[in-house]
């Protein structure tokens, strides 16, 4: 999807794209918890079939569905689109062909097709990306623990709480994405959405004894993670040619998720050893700031040049 919606859209409006399309996680988060829920208790035992199976079931099917409506309804660029008229073609394929002019690739150039496998900047955006999957499994995994821990012991009050914190984060990555959109700026964007995702885990067992405080550090853990996530991906694609697009970004996701599996192992390993899920997440926040300090580090700023006519020819 990250290479799908660059065919689509130039570098000057990723910012809120990428944003509007990780939204979709919080929101699937909002919906989804007691939707499971229902699902599995309301469920278990019909036709002999466990509450998690018809759990898989339920909530599997729509995704099979989309997976192949994707491939009659979406169309691989403008060029193809039949609900575009040819004017529209013209104004979006203007502004997808002045975003090498705004962005070039760095002081090194772009990297190239045959550069992938070999460009030491791929491996360093897969480790950054890396530490920022370890802080989004994080997230994910460890929210209902937290909550229990200080206090909230009823699972539906743990469900409402968790989708309080999915209904704001699908509302403060749009935010944090439009306003790097306007700035034209990624690099402190990213860097400081991380950074402040590290501070709150830092910050967690300060707020030990209160589930207001808990909360708090919970939301600005999530905004800032999934703005991370959104508006990373703005960076590396100007660094990659297009010949390069699919091959980069597929490395860059490959190894950087592995760090999604590794989290919820690495915490789970220190919970058990030191017996408190702090230190795991002291630890996810310590790699997450080191990660963010080596994008800021090998990372340039990029040149604000910004036509204006490039917003024109993008229909903004």
């Amino acid at each position: 999807m990250v290479l799908y919606l660059t065919y689509w859209f130039p570098n000057r409006q990723r910012g809120r794209i990428m944003s509007l399309f990780v939204m979709a996680v919080p929101l699937a988060g909002i919906i989804g918890g007691p939707l499971s829920g229902l699902i599995m208790s309301e469920l278990h035992g019909a036709m002999g079939l466990a509450g998690w199976q018809w759990l898989f079931l339920v909530e599997g099917a729509p995704a099979i569905l989309l997976g192949l409506a994707a491939y009659f309804v979406l169309d691989d660029r403008p060029a193809d689109a039949r609900w575009l008229s040819d004017a529209e073609k013209a104004r979006i394929a203007a502004a997808l062909a002045d975003a090498p002019k705004q962005h070039g690739g760095g002081a090194h150039g772009p990297v190239r097709l045959a550069q992938v496998l070999t460009n030491p900047r791929i491996y360093l955006m897969s480790a950054i990306y890396f530490s920022v999957f370890l802080g989004l499994n994080a997230i994910g995994f460890w929210i209902p623990t937290l909550l229990r821990q200080v206090g909230v012991h009823s699972i539906s009050h743990i469900g409402w709480l968790s989708g309080g914190i999915s209904a704001c984060t699908a509302v403060g990555i749009v935010l944090i994405g439009r306003h790097s959109d306007r700035r034209m700026e990624r690099r402190w964007h990213v860097a400081a959405s991380g950074l402040a995702v590290s501070a709150s885990f830092l910050l967690l067992p300060l707020a030990a004894h209160s589930v207001a405080l808990t909360v708090a550090a919970l939301v600005v853990a999530s905004v800032s993670i999934y703005s991370t996530l959104s508006l990373f991906w703005t960076i590396p694609t100007l660094y990659l040619q297009k010949d390069a697009m699919a091959a980069g970004v597929a490395t860059i996701t490959a190894i950087g998720a592995i760090g999604g599996a590794v989290s919820p192992s690495l915490v789970g390993l220190l919970k058990t050893s030191t017996g408190s899920v702090y230190a795991g997440l002291a630890v996810v926040g310590v790699v997450l700031a080191l990660g963010m300090l080596a994008l800021l580090r090998v990372v340039r700023p990029q040149p604000a040049s910004a036509p204006r006519q490039v917003e024109a020819a993008a229909g903004r």
